[in-house]
């Protein structure tokens, strides 16, 4: 190999080695493509559903909204004391409940929760526990777990949420914490309370566990979202210098924070860092404004569901990207 053919093969060598380290260089851009990808540029109204009858009656100030798998809408209807059960264009499907303390009453129900499998917990507020039905509606038990040497029993409750392992999360306003109960639905712990620092809570509301488990209050007296992970260790919170009174919150696939401020009459959008993306809406009656918004969810990382108080509806929203 003459002198200036061993300088050519040098070269080649070089351009081979940079176009490897290159081409694996862009490669690890591209690990996780739903930080990067698929912003959040949006909301499109797309209908308002609910606001007839539905069964025996209207809606009458609902606090709450569950959506399965299929679609289907299960809605808590505070001021009648009832359960309703829609499918996704909000056509009835199916009612239970009604005034009382007996098995499958309620008194003021004010959300709701589905499990991974067949359950649908109610929050049962002013009964002081939860209510366990299977999807059709149909009575399953009560969940109330008893005091014991560090907790004093279910308060007045408003958010539900459950993990993948059957671990319960409960807000409990009138204790200002945050209850979670084991996959036997007893009672494992609480925390958020006055003791917890920067993790104390003061009315919690809403409440939603991401594909990471971390846990989101919507922390209506401190104006602001709290987050926590699964043992109830304080993360972080944001939203305090924007929000009034968020209710309710979600998170999209992609990690965007969902919420509905229900004194503001307008949804709210941070991204993972807790930074302000999207606010949305105002006061009014017509398709795309919003009248005392209370709770918040996502179908297929697509359809956003918004239950408005005032209006005793729903509105259904199409995310833009």
């Amino acid at each position: 190999m003459t002198s200036e053919e061993k300088i050519n093969f040098i070269y080649f060598l070089i351009f081979i080695f940079f176009s490897f380290f290159w081409a694996c260089s862009a490669t690890k851009t591209l690990v996780n493509p739903a930080r990067t990808s698929s912003p959040l540029k949006g909301l499109i109204p797309q209908a308002i559903i609910c606001s007839e009858n539905l069964g025996s009656l209207t809606l009458n100030r609902p606090q709450g909204l569950a959506i399965d798998s299929e679609g289907n809408i299960y809605i808590a209807d505070t001021g009648n004391n009832r359960i309703v059960k829609t499918d996704s264009l909000g056509n009835f499907i199916k009612e239970t409940g009604g005034f009382g303390w007996g098995e499958g009453q309620f008194n003021q129900p004010t959300n709701l929760g589905l499990d991974y499998g067949l359950n649908l917990y109610v929050v049962d507020s002013q009964n002081k526990r939860l209510t366990r039905l299977d999807k059709n509606l149909n009575f399953i038990s009560v969940i109330q777990p008893q005091p014991t040497a560090d907790f004093r029993g279910l308060g007045t409750l408003y958010g539900v949420a459950i993990n993948s392992s059957g671990e319960i999360f409960i807000s409990d306003i009138e204790n200002d914490w945050i209850v979670k109960l084991n996959s036997f639905l007893e009672y494992e712990s609480v925390w958020g309370g006055f003791t917890s620092g920067a993790g104390a809570v003061l009315d919690p509301h809403g409440v939603y566990l991401d594909q990471t488990g971390k846990i989101y209050v919507a922390d209506f007296g401190k104006k602001r979202v709290a987050v926590f992970d699964p043992f109830g260790n304080y993360l972080n919170e944001f939203g305090t210098e924007i929000l009034q009174q968020p209710q309710g919150v979600t998170v999209t696939g992609a990690g965007q924070i969902l919420v509905v401020d229900s004194k503001k009459n307008q949804i709210f959008a941070f991204n993972s860092e807790g930074e302000l993306i999207l606010e949305f809406g105002k006061w009014g009656k017509e398709l795309g404004q919003l009248a005392k918004p209370v709770d918040i969810q996502i179908f297929q990382d697509r359809k956003v569901l918004v239950l408005e108080q005032d209006h005793n509806r729903i509105q259904v929203f199409q995310i833009a990207r």
